[in-house]
């Protein structure tokens, strides 16, 4: 007798989660991760629609580094990046000296004025993105705009596009 009430109790509980209406107890509390990011870091969210409809998007540069938060517009956008997760790109079977050399040219692009232009042109990348995460990866970005146009201007997010530069 104890067991069929214990069990019927169990069946009610279980019922009332499966049925209870889910409340969400922060915005962006859910599993979706645009909805997150529209939250939570809408000039990101806003680069990825850019990108999304950009038709001559063929791949960005986001700041290089192992899980986090690395790799979000790219990841969101469709827009192939430059360099994924280090550590994950060399357990998919990729050379690490030729991931070394990417996340070293990622450096560059944003700490060194002069290069991001011709690495961009030389990988064909269209899309630089500056963010809160560029800015905590590698401190003050120094980018030369000749030879970029703004796609976006946020408040705590850029996005740049190379345009061909006609000597």
């Amino acid at each position: 007798r104890e067991s069929v009430v214990l069990a019927l109790c169990g069946g009610i509980v279980c019922l009332a989660l499966i049925l209870a209406p889910v409340t969400p107890l922060l915005p962006g509390f859910s599993l979706d991760g645009r909805e997150y990011l529209e939250v939570y870091n809408p000039d990101d969210a806003r680069m990825v629609e850019l990108l999304e409809e950009d038709r001559y998007a063929t791949g960005l540069v986001e700041a290089a580094g192992n899980y986090d938060y690395y790799t979000r517009v790219a990841t969101f956008s469709g827009v192939p990046a430059f360099i994924g997760w280090p550590s994950v790109e060399i357990q998919w079977g990729r050379n690490p000296r030729a991931v070394a050399e990417r996340v070293q040219a990622a450096e560059r692009i944003y700490r060194d004025p002069g290069a991001p232009y011709p690495l961009m042109e030389q990988y064909h990348l269209s899309h630089l993105v500056i963010g809160g995460q560029e800015l905590q990866t590698y401190g003050n970005i120094s980018v030369n705009p000749a030879g970029f146009e703004p796609q976006y201007l946020g408040s705590a997010g850029t996005l740049l596009r190379r345009v061909q530069v006609v000597a």
